[in-house]
């Protein structure tokens, strides 16, 4: 093992392995990227808690478009952890924070 292999942090680790697997796995990638973020944003409790460490950053710039394109640019289609605890994982029909924004808004916004 090389050091700097040694030096990755275990939750970088995992999340490498994590990811590569969903590239292989999810047809929309980036839709699944976008889910996953939004259910740590409401885990933290906010979207802006993903970024707080460098908010100023290009790289927080696109998360931040990624999430809040997901659970809207106030939070307000993010759902509470306690929901996301009790709810099924994604599923094959789009699942995910997708379908909770869907069933939030009645005016025909969002995916499927």
């Amino acid at each position: 093992m090389t050091s700097a292999v040694a030096a990755t942090p275990a939750h970088t680790r995992a999340a490498l392995e994590a990811i590569t697997q969903a590239v292989d796995a999810e047809h929309d990638f980036g839709g699944w990227l976008a889910d996953v973020l939004g259910r740590v944003a409401a885990r933290k409790g906010s979207s802006d808690a993903l970024t707080a460490g460098r908010p100023g950053s290009w790289e927080a710039s696109l998360v931040d478009q990624l999430v809040k394109g997901t659970v809207g640019y106030d939070d307000e289609y993010l759902p509470d952890a306690a929901m996301l605890a009790r709810s099924p994982s994604r599923d094959d029909r789009g699942g995910g924070l997708r379908r909770y924004r869907v069933r939030r808004r009645d005016d025909g916004w969002g995916q499927r």
